[in-house]
């Protein structure tokens, strides 16, 4: 995760870019000018000698908004709420340059045309429930959501462990409503240790 010192990696008035990166797994990444509504390119890499990219077309981008708020007769913002965009007619995972409400709520997130999940991760300890929006379109303008609420929650932890006391990594928590609808719960898998 630590960006790498690549002088003169802007691109020409023709669009050209050179630069010059080390051996071994990679992220490439390429951020449009400011105040474009083109959508930024992230893509995992791995160098093992020369490569060229060729011609990299930027995708046509349309701002999603939006303001993330506490459920209930008072709407208070959440702040700090990570979002993440997942195309549901691709399987894209897409690369958000600004993926993070500010103090009031309010997110402004580019996204290219299709239809879209939602995934709103509240700050860690903060007090609301993760939450899923499912069927967002993205056609040829921008749209706002408006005020997304979230839900109030509560940390729950501990530990699980196999007959003979060894930690069991990677069990799946669950957590069903009582109406049997489970609960989108982000991170639910359990760790080494």
């Amino acid at each position: 995760g630590v960006k790498l010192y690549t002088p003169n990696d802007g691109t020409d008035v023709n669009g050209n870019a050179q630069i010059v990166v080390p051996y071994g797994p990679l992220t490439f990444r390429a951020l449009p000018p400011v105040g474009t509504t083109l959508v930024a390119l992230q893509e995992d890499i791995t160098i093992t000698g020369p490569r060229a990219y060729g011609t990299i077309t930027m995708r046509q981008g349309y701002a999603l908004t939006g303001s993330i708020v506490r459920s209930g007769a008072t709407p208070l913002p959440i702040s700090n709420c990570e979002i993440l965009a997942t195309n549901m007619l691709t399987g894209e995972s897409m690369f958000l340059a600004n993926k993070r409400t500010n103090t009031l709520g309010a997110f402004n997130i580019l996204l290219p045309f299709g239809l879209y999940q939602l995934e709103l991760l509240p700050a860690l300890g903060s007090p609301y429930a993760a939450r899923e929006v499912f069927g967002i379109p993205v056609i040829d303008y921008n749209y706002s959501l408006g005020l997304v609420p979230m839900d109030p929650g509560v940390a729950l932890s501990g530990t699980v462990r196999g007959p003979t006391g060894l930690a069991v990594a990677g069990a799946d928590i669950d957590i069903y409503t009582a109406h049997g609808h489970k609960v989108y719960t982000p991170n639910d898998n359990t760790t080494p240790t």
